[in-house]
């Protein structure tokens, strides 16, 4: 049974503490990866990283939990709104022993980080005052040592309640709910229903091995992830919580399908061997935190007005919702992503001893989705990056390479068979073949006006589109959505795991929970093993080579996908039907022109290699 536990409702924050926070963090806020941004199509490389931005307007702090307190400070866990988008936001706020001076005040709000026995080298966002006169440093909780701790504790059912001589008294809070009415910012007034939930799948926090140490990650963009190690010889060696920045209401894919493919037993219902395959790192816990909005909104925006104030709770005039904000899964040690592997491979054979001959090439390789924006020299990064070379041996490299791929192929089947069993399949209609042929259609236009070159094959991709919608589809289910080689793991023992099913945060969760093509997610993959040969071409590997590479990686990737498929034929070089086929050629060429427009906009230098895709697709299928 899952292990819960529930934080007591409190007011964090008295109202003064409530304003100097809104001004430390507003500006603090705008500048982190995870913030969204609204691009104009006028901006600068520069002004799209945000650097330049100036704020406009305060943020607001809807809710502010007391997730662990102790004699140095608390740590608090707030949804912040601002610029119509709703964000997690864990905070360590710390007690200073001695009020500083306005110099030294100054001084440290302008300084950029902060070292003491407990923080280490940690960056501050702030100082603020607290009603008592007190000073208080502020603490982005993911990178403070007792932040790190509280969050762990939280996601695992394990929540220090506040008590009452930390909590705002109800009055105070009803007059800066009055005031918030006027304009001015308060932390929400929490009611007894409104709570941050703890659910422990395994072990609660107080099972678990001995944490030695922990970590933030700094390579993510949407999420911040903390790495905590346990006391060596320990299993599992370690855990990993994400923190899910962008709150949306409802339950994040990330947690319900992870969870779901944990749980699903070898014995499962699905039709064939796959159901036995473990397909994801084994889930620890997460955590889900309910909160008054006025109104619904699927896509993560803030409503135009607060979420609540006190009297808006008092006459029940608001509508409750429930978000996941953190959850904890088995860290990998030592694991690499598929796409770390392959270029490694790839880009090291051409250096060390010229590419192999085709004759030596085999499938194999592995990247992330530049198609969603990774580049490939910002690809997602492994704690312990793989260290074999395969510069003397070329041959036996690319044989493990191909068998690696054909792991993958099996790996996205049983993805796809346990979540076929686990979560209901739908029947296409009449209307979601046309809705699909529209984006189809819409998104090769774009692609087209970008990418001139690509206007020849016009005729050809529409015939591809008009004539994947006609022919039978197989039910829709859900899939990971985001799959590419930069979402599989490999680890130590050899073995793979999928990661990362959040999908795009931008995307409203109701699309990216939504029941779709499972081929998706296989075209996805094709796609970003073509990105592979595309960059090791760009370090140096002969393109003919790297051409002989990606068609064997794609058959193979194919061939052990579909390997016990009722519909599949072992002899044939496309193991896939006919109708298999050209749906997977229509989902293939919309990723590849979905790639056409990302790349002409950000990174023209690479648009080269998805417009050789879409070239090669529509050849292959006259």
């Amino acid at each position: 049974m899952p292990n819960c536990a529930e934080s007591v409702p409190t007011s964090a924050l008295d109202a003064s503490e409530t304003s100097e926070l809104v001004a430390v963090l507003t500006p603090w806020l705008i500048q982190q990866r995870w913030y969204v941004r609204a691009e104009r199509p006028e901006d600068t490389a520069d002004e799209r990283v945000g650097k330049n931005d100036a704020p406009t307007t305060s943020a607001r702090i809807i809710r502010a939990i007391i997730l662990s307190r102790a004699a140095s400070g608390r740590t608090i866990f707030a949804l912040v709104a601002h610029a119509e988008r709703l964000y997690s936001v864990p905070l360590f706020i710390e007690r200073l022993a001695e009020v500083p001076s306005a110099a030294s005040l100054s001084s440290s709000l302008s300084s950029s980080s902060f070292s003491s026995s407990s923080a280490g080298s940690c960056e501050s966002i702030g100082i603020i005052h607290s009603s008592d006169g007190g000073s208080q440093r502020v603490f982005d909780a993911t990178e403070h040592p007792s932040g790190q701790m509280a969050l762990l504790r939280a996601t695992l059912g394990d929540v220090t309640p506040a008590d009452e001589s930390t909590s705002a008294s109800n009055s105070s809070l009803a007059e800066s709910a009055a005031t918030a009415e006027a304009g001015a910012t308060s932390a929400d007034i929490a009611p007894a229903s409104h709570v941050l939930t703890g659910v422990a799948l395994r072990e609660p926090f107080t099972a678990l091995p001995p944490v030695i140490s922990s970590h933030k990650l700094t390579s993510e963009q949407s999420n911040t992830s903390i790495i905590y190690d346990f006391a060596p010889g320990s299993h599992p060696a370690g855990l990993i919580v994400k923190v899910l920045r962008l709150v949306q209401a409802g339950r994040n894919p990330d947690v319900e399908l992870e969870t779901a493919l944990d749980q699903a037993s070898p014995d499962s219902s699905s039709a064939d061997h796959y159901g036995h395959i473990p397909v994801v790192p084994h889930q620890y816990g997460y955590a889900t935190i309910r909160y008054p909005q006025e109104e619904s909104n699927a896509t993560g925006a803030a409503p135009a007005r607060s979420y609540a104030s006190g009297s808006h709770i008092e006459s029940g005039s608001y509508r409750e919702s429930a978000a996941d904000v953190m959850v904890a899964s088995e860290f990998l040690a030592g694991s690499s992503d598929a796409w770390q592997l392959f270029t490694r491979a790839l880009t090291s054979s051409a250096a060390n001893s010229g590419t192999p001959s085709p004759s030596t090439l085999t499938p194999g390789a592995a990247t992330p989705d530049t198609s969603a924006g990774a580049s490939p020299a910002a690809a997602p990064t492994s704690a312990q990056p793989a260290s074999a070379s395969i510069g003397a041996q070329p041959t036996d490299e690319f044989a493990r390479m191909s068998a690696d791929i054909a792991a993958l192929g099996a790996l996205t089947r049983a993805m796809h068979s346990q979540l076929a069993a686990a979560c209901t399949q739908v029947e296409p209609t009449e209307q979601m073949r046309r809705a699909q042929l529209k984006s189809w259609q819409e998104r090769a236009n774009h692609a087209l006006e970008l990418a001139r070159e690509l206007e020849p094959l016009r005729s050809s991709i529409t015939a591809i589109y008009e004539r994947a919608a006609r022919i039978p589809w197989p039910p829709l289910q859900r899939i990971h959505g985001d799959y590419h080689l930069g979402q599989v793991l490999r680890t130590r023992t050899g073995s793979w795991r999928v990661i990362d099913f959040e999908g795009e945060p931008l995307r409203a969760l109701s699309e990216r929970t939504a029941p779709d093509l499972a081929l998706r997610d296989v075209a996805g993959m094709l796609r970003s093993l073509s990105y592979a040969a595309g960059y090791a071409r760009k370090n140096g590997a002969r393109p003919d080579d790297m051409d002989h590479w990606e068609r064997s990686a794609h058959e193979t990737f194919l061939r052990s996908y579909s390997s016990l498929s009722p519909t599949s034929s072992l002899s044939s070089a496309h193991p896939l039907q006919a109708n298999d086929r050209l749906l997977l050629t229509a989902l293939v060429l919309d990723k590849a022109l979905y790639e056409v427009a990302y790349e002409a906009a950000y990174r023209p230098e690479w648009v080269d290699i998805p417009i050789s895709g879409a070239h090669a697709l529509v050849k292959n299928t006259e």
